[in-house]
C-alpha cells in the first residue's frame, strides 16, 4: 500500500520544523488507498493522542495539531486502515533523521516537533567565533618569562613548556601529581593581538577559580581565581583588554561538583569549615553523604576528589545563582557569558535558576550548556530534557557536528550522509538554536582534531583534512569554535595529551593564516552567520558535500570534497553566471548560467554567486602623469597651485595626458611627508600662490562647508609652540588654500584633465584629528602603533608610528569620521586613490614596546565601511600593492575598485593578464616610493644605452598595453635617474623634496608622449 509523509516537505507538514507554543501545526498524509488515517501524538506531559485525520479534496489526509502552552517534544506516527480492511503503521524513517517516512510492521520510529516558547540569542555571539583556550596551556606571563629568558640566555620560552603532557598516578590509577605549565591570565591578555587577528571575537575558558588540579574541574573556592593563574585584577584587566578588541569573555561553570580540597568540602582539612568532618558548616547541606558506602559521600563519576552536589538545596542555588552568587559576581566583574559543565546532569530547574541569574545582568549575557548528543531529544537519567524550550540554555555545543564532520571527511559518511545528519537537527532545533550552537571538532575532552584525522598515519593528509573540517566550522550553521592549538596542528589523543602547551615560536604558520582567512571570510559575510541552510540541488558523488547559504542579500555555494586523490566533476542546478571563491580569490563565468566546476581533492569552495561580476569603476583609455604639486618647475622651493600649477596643466594636456595624479594635499608632516599629516582634512598652505590671493566673499560658504573640522584645526593650531597667527589669520589661510584649488581643479577639468588625489590612510600621533576625535583612534601609553611587516621594502618591517583606528568605536556612529574625510577629499578630487587599501582589510599592529616584526594583522572593517563608501558615489581606486591576501582581493572585487600595477614589481604577472583581469587594473611606471624607471633600468643593464633603450621599450609597451589607465612619474617623462627619486621607504631623511628643474617640461618631450597617447588610443 502506498503512504507518504515527509516532514521536511511544506506539502505535508507546516510550518517547518520546531513550533512556537500555544501554535498549530497542519500535518497531512498522503494514502490514495486508504479507508481512513488516524495521527497517533504524544508527549512526555500531555500522554497519548490519537486525532482522526480529514481526506481533503486533493487526495491528502489532513489534521492540525495544537501546541501544548509550554516547551516540549511531541511525537506522531500515523495509523492507517486500507480498503483491504488492513491496518498500516507509517513513522519516520529507519535512521530516525525525519524527512521522508517509511512502512513499519510494529512500533514506528516516531517524527519529532519540538514545541518552544521564543528567546532571544543575544547577537555579539550568533556572529561571532569562538576560541576555546585551556589556561594553563596557551599563553605564560610574558614579564615572568622574560626574566627567565635573561637567565637561560635563549629561547624566551623554558623548553619544559612544549614537553608532552602527563600524569603521574599510583597504583590504583589515581593521579599523584600534576604537571604545570605556567599559562596565565596575564599570558591570555598579551596574546589577545593574535587571538584577534583569527578574527575572534569571543574567548571561551576552561575553569579559572582556584583548585588543586591543572585542568581546575575539582573548584576549591569560586570566588577567586587560582593564583597560579594570577589574581581577581587580573581577570578583570582581561575582560576589559579584550573587550576593547570586540572580544568577549565565556566562562567554564562547573556547578554539578565541586573538588574535594576545597572551601566547601574541605577532606583534608586546608580551610577550617568545610561540610566533610564538620556537620555545622554552612556548606553541609550542600552534598550527599554515604557513611556506608566508600568513600562516605556521592562523587562525580566514581571520582574521589570530586564530591557531586545536590543542585537543588536552596543554599547552594542561592550560592550560584543569587544576587551576590557567583554567576553574578563574573558577569560584574566582565565575563560576558558561562558555559555549564555536564549540563545533561543539572537539573532543569536549577539551570533555568542560572539563566534567571545570567539574564539579570543584561540580555546580552550568555548561557551555553555542555551536551554531547541532540539537545532537542536529550534524555538523562530517564528524565527528556528541556534545553531548547526556551526557558533554560541559549546554546549547545555540538558534539553531533564534531562526529558529523569527522564521519565525512574519515570516510564513514558520504555527503549526503553529512546533509542528511544537518537537516535532522536544522528540523529538531529551534531556529535560533540550530544557528547558535557552537560548531567544534577538537576540545579538551576529545582528540585533538589533527589526532581525529589521523596525522599519527598520514600528518599532511590529516593537515590538509583539517583545513576542509575548519572551512565546514565556519561554512555550516553555528558558531564556529576553535580550540587552541587546532589552528597550529598540535595533535593528541584524549587528555591529558591534548592538552599541550601551545608552541610559540614553532608555528605552523600556514596553518594559522588558514584560520585567520576563514575568520576574515566569516566576519565579511553575513550569508554564513544567519543565511539560511539548503541543500544544493544536483546529484553528487559521495566524496561531494555542497549546499547554500543564503540571505536576502548574498548566496554562497558551499562545495566540499573529501576525496584525498580524486578531482570530482561538480554541477549545481543553481542560477549564477558568476561566482567569486572567496577562499582564494578566484572569479569564475558560467556560460550555461549555473556553477560547473571541478573540485580538487580535499578542497572546498565557498563561491560567492551573483549574476554577473561586480560592476567596475569606468575608465576611458587614457595616460596619465604622476607629480605632486611641490614638483612643479617653479621660481620657490617647491610648486604652488596657482599660475606655476596652471602652466603645468597646460604642458601635460599638451603632452597627451588626461589624467594628473598628485599626492596628498593635506598639512603636510614631519620632514614634509604628506603621509604623516597631522591634520587630514586641512590644506597644506605653503601651496598657496602668494602671487594671486582671491577675495574674501566666499568666507562664509567655505566655513559652512567646512564646519566638520575647520574649528578643531583652528584650536590645534593655536596650541602649536611658535604658533603667530590668530584664529581668524588660521582660518583665512584655508580659505586661500582651498579658494585657489578649486579655480586650479575647475582649469583642469575645463582641459579635459581630471585630477587622481590620495587620501592616506594613518593620521600623525598628536595632531588635530586625535584631539578633536580621540574616540576614533586606539590611544595611551600602551597603544599599539601601525606599521607593515617585512616586506621587499624592508627586511624587519616598517615601524609608521601612527596610531591605530578604534573601528569598533567608529562604527557605532557610522564610520562618520571616515565618511566625512572621503567626502572632504571628493570635492578636491575627480578620483581619490586610497592609500594602503589593504588596511581596510587587515591592517598591522605593532605592540606597544615591540618592533614591526612582532606584529599582527587584524582584522578591519572591510565590505561593511566599503558599501558605505559606495553608496556616496564617488569615484575610488586602490592602492593595492605588495603581498595580498585573498580577503583583500575579495574586497577589491566586490568593491569594484581598480587596482595598480607597478611594472619594477610585476612585468611579468602584467604581460600574462588575461582581457578580464587588466580592465580592473591601473599599469604604472613607477610611484613615488620607488625609483625612477630610468634608475630602475640601470640597475637591469649594464650600460646607459642599454638602460635607456630598455626605458623607452617599457614606456611603449605600457601605453600599448589593455590597461584602460597608464600613469608615469614626470621623471620617466623627464628621463631622471635615480637622483630625482621622489622618496625611499623605510628612511626618514632626504625624502619629498624633488622638484622639476627650470625649463626641463619642454616641447620635445609633450610630443613625444602625445604621439604615444595617439597611437595607442589614450
Amino acid at each position: 500500500m502506498h503512504i507518504y509523509h515527509d516532514s521536511r516537505n511544506e506539502t505535508y507538514r507546516t510550518p517547518f520544523g520546531a513550533a512556537e507554543v500555544s501554535t498549530s501545526v497542519r500535518i497531512a498524509l498522503s494514502a490514495p488507498d486508504a479507508a481512513g488515517a488516524v495521527l497517533h501524538c504524544w508527549n512526555e506531559t500531555e500522554g497519548d493522542s490519537l486525532i482522526d485525520m480529514e481526506l481533503r479534496e486533493d487526495g491528502l489526509y489532513e489534521a492540525e495539531v495544537k501546541m501544548p502552552p509550554e516547551g516540549c517534544t511531541i511525537w506522531y506516527y500515523f495509523i492507517v486502515k486500507g480498503n483491504d480492511g488492513n491496518t498500516y503503521l507509517y513513522g519516520n524513517a529507519q535512521d530516525g533523521l525525519g524527512g521522508e517516512g517509511c512502512q513499519y510492521e510494529y512500533d514506528p520510529k516516531a517524527f519529532q516537533i519540538t514545541v518552544y516558547k521564543p528567546a532571544r540569542v543575544p547577537q555579539w555571539y550568533l556572529d561571532g567565533a569562538v576560541y576555546q583556550i585551556f589556561p594553563d596551556r596557551f599563553a605564560p606571563d610574558p614579564e615572568s618569562f622574560g626574566r627567565d629568558a635573561k637567565v637561560l640566555g635563549k629561547d624566551p620560552l623554558p623548553e619544559a613548556w612544549y614537553k608532552k603532557p602527563f600524569y603521574k598516578r599510583d597504583e590504583e590509577g589515581k593521579v599523584t601529581e600534576w604537571d604545570f605549565y605556567g599559562g596565565t591570565l596575564k599570558g591570555i591578555e598579551a596574546k589577545l593581538p593574535y587571538i584577534q587577528s583569527l578574527g575572534i571575537t569571543a574567548i571561551y575558558l576552561n575553569p579559572i577559580f582556584k583548585a588543586y588540579s591543572n585542568h581546575r574541574y575539582d573548584t576549591a573556592d569560586y570566588m577567586n581565581i587560582d593564583p597560579r593563574l594570577g589574581t581577581n585584577e587580573d581577570f578583570t584587566s582581561l575582560c576589559k583588554a579584550a573587550e576593547k578588541r570586540g572580544i568577549s569573555i565565556i566562562l567554564d561553570g562547573v556547578f554539578s561538583h565541586t573538588g574535594s580540597d576545597s572551601i566547601y568540602f574541605d577532606r583534608y582539612g586546608r580551610y577550617g569549615n568545610g561540610a566533610w568532618e564538620n556537620e555545622d558548616s554552612p556548606y553541609r547541606s550542600w552534598y550527599k553523604f554515604t557513611p556506608d558506602k566508600e568513600p562516605g559521600y556521592s562523587c562525580w563519576w566514581g571520582t574521589e576528589d570530586l564530591p557531586e552536589v545536590d543542585e537543588t538545596v536552596p543554599a547552594y542555588n542561592d550560592f550560584i545563582c543569587g544576587e551576590e552568587g557567583v554567576v553574578r559576581h563574573w558577569l560584574k566583574a566582565g565575563a560576558r557569558g558561562f558555559r555549564l559543565d555536564v549540563a545533561d546532569e543539572l537539573p532543569d530547574s536549577f539551570i533555568k535558576n542560572i539563566r534567571k541569574a545570567v539574564k539579570a545582568e543584561g540580555e546580552d549575557k550568555l548561557l551555553i550548556g555542555e551536551v554531547w548528543e541532540d539537545a532537542s531529544n536529550k534524555i538523562s537519567y530517564g528524565e527528556a530534557r528541556k534545553f531548547l524550550f526556551g526557558e533554560e540554555l541559549d546554546a549547545t555545543m555540538h558534539y553531533p557536528f564534531r562526529n558529523m564532520v569527522l564521519d565525512y571527511i574519515n570516510g564513514n559518511c558520504g555527503g549526503g550522509g553529512f546533509s542528511r545528519r544537518m537537516q535532522n537537527i536544522r528540523e529538531n532545533y529551534p531556529r535560533e538554536y540550530f544557528y547558535s550552537a557552537l560548531n567544534l571538532i577538537g576540545s579538551h575532552d576529545r582528540e585533538r582534531a589533527m589526532t581525529a584525522l589521523g596525522a599519527d598515519q598520514d600528518y599532511w593528509r590529516a593537515r590538509a583534512r583539517l583545513k576542509l573540517a575548519s572551512a565546514l566550522q565556519y561554512a555550516c550553521p553555528g558558531v564556529p569554535c576553535t580550540y587552541y592549538g587546532d589552528e597550529d596542528c598540535l595533535q593528541g589523543w584524549r587528555d591529558p595529551e591534548n592538552r599541550a602547551g601551545y608552541p610559540w615560536g614553532r608555528e605552523d604558520k600556514d596553518m594559522i593564516y588558514h584560520y585567520r582567512l576563514l575568520g576574515q571570510v566569516y566576519s565579511e559575510h553575513p550569508a554564513l552567520k544567519g543565511g539560511e541552510y539548503i541543500d544544493a540541488p544536483g546529484y553528487f558523488d559521495d566524496d561531494i558535500y555542497a549546499f547554500l547559504r543564503k540571505d536576502e542579500n548574498e548566496t554562497i555555494l558551499v562545495i566540499a570534497n573529501r576525496s584525498p586523490w580524486a578531482t570530482r566533476h561538480v554541477s549545481v542546478d543553481v542560477s549564477a553566471g558568476y561566482a567569486l571563491e572567496l577562499l582564494s580569490a578566484g572569479e569564475y563565468r558560467f556560460e550555461n548560467g549555473h556553477p560547473e566546476l571541478d573540485v580538487p581533492p580535499l578542497t572546498i569552495y565557498m563561491l560567492l554567486l551573483r549574476d554577473s561580476a561586480p560592476e567596475l569603476l569606468k575608465m576611458e583609455r587614457s595616460a596619465g602623469v604622476l607629480c605632486h604639486v611641490t614638483s612643479i618647475p617653479g621660481s620657490g622651493s617647491k610648486g604652488t597651485i596657482g599660475k606655476e600649477a596652471r602652466d603645468f596643466v597646460d604642458w601635460i594636456a599638451s603632452a597627451g595626458f588626461r589624467l594628473w595624479q598628485i599626492l596628498p594635499l593635506n598639512k603636510a608632516g614631519r620632514e614634509d611627508t604628506p603621509y604623516l599629516s597631522p591634520a587630514v582634512f586641512a590644506g597644506e598652505t605653503s601651496l598657496i600662490d602668494r602671487g594671486e590671493l582671491p577675495d574674501l566673499y566666499g568666507t562664509d560658504d567655505f566655513r559652512k562647508e567646512n564646519d566638520y573640522w575647520l574649528d578643531d584645526y583652528i584650536v590645534y593650531e593655536l596650541s602649536q609652540e611658535g604658533n603667530t597667527k590668530s584664529a581668524s589669520e588660521i582660518e583665512t589661510e584655508q580659505y586661500y588654500f582651498f579658494s585657489q584649488w578649486k579655480r586650479l581643479k575647475k582649469y583642469a577639468n575645463d582641459r579635459g584633465i581630471s585630477i587622481i588625489g590620495d587620501i592616506p590612510f594613518y593620521v600623525a600621533p598628536d595632531g588635530a584629528d586625535i584631539k578633536a576625535h580621540p574616540e576614533a583612534f586606539q590611544t595611551g601609553e600602551s597603544a599599539s602603533r601601525a606599521g607593515v611587516p617585512p616586506d621587499y621594502f624592508s627586511k624587519t618591517g616598517q615601524d609608521w608610528g601612527n596610531p591605530l583606528y578604534d573601528w569598533k568605536a567608529l562604527k557605532k556612529d557610522g564610520y562618520r569620521w571616515w565618511l566625512e574625510r572621503l567626502k572632504a577629499c571628493a570635492r578636491l578630487y575627480d578620483y581619490i586613490r586610497l592609500d594602503h587599501f589593504r588596511a581596510f582589510s587587515a591592517y598591522y599592529e605593532i605592540p606597544s614596546g615591540g618592533t614591526a616584526m612582532d606584529g599582527s594583522w587584524i582584522p578591519g572593517p572591510g565590505k561593511e565601511l566599503m558599501d558605505l563608501f559606495k553608496a556616496e558615489g564617488i569615484k575610488l581606486i586602490a592602492e593595492d600593492l605588495g603581498e595580498l591576501d585573498p580577503p583583500v582581493t575579495d574586497l577589491l572585487i566586490l568593491s569594484g575598485l581598480p587596482g595598480m600595477d607597478i611594472w619594477q614589481f610585476s612585468e611579468e604577472k602584467m604581460r600574462a593578464m588575461s582581457p578580464e583581469k587588466i580592465r580592473s587594473r591601473i599599469f604604472y611606471s613607477g610611484t613615488h616610493d620607488n625609483d625612477t624607471l630610468l634608475g630602475w633600468c640601470r640597475e637591469t643593464t649594464e650600460s646607459e644605452k642599454e638602460a635607456r633603450e630598455k626605458m623607452d621599450s617599457v614606456l611603449k609597451e605600457l601605453y600599448a598595453s589593455g590597461a584602460p589607465w597608464v600613469v608615469v612619474q614626470l621623471q620617466d617623462v623627464l628621463e631622471l635617474g635615480s637622483e630625482a627619486r621622489m622618496n625611499v621607504p623605510g628612511t626618514a631623511e632626504g625624502n619629498w623634496h624633488w622638484r622639476a628643474g627650470a625649463g626641463t617640461l619642454t616641447a620635445e618631450a609633450a610630443e613625444r608622449f602625445r604621439k604615444l597617447a595617439e597611437d595607442n588610443d589614450r
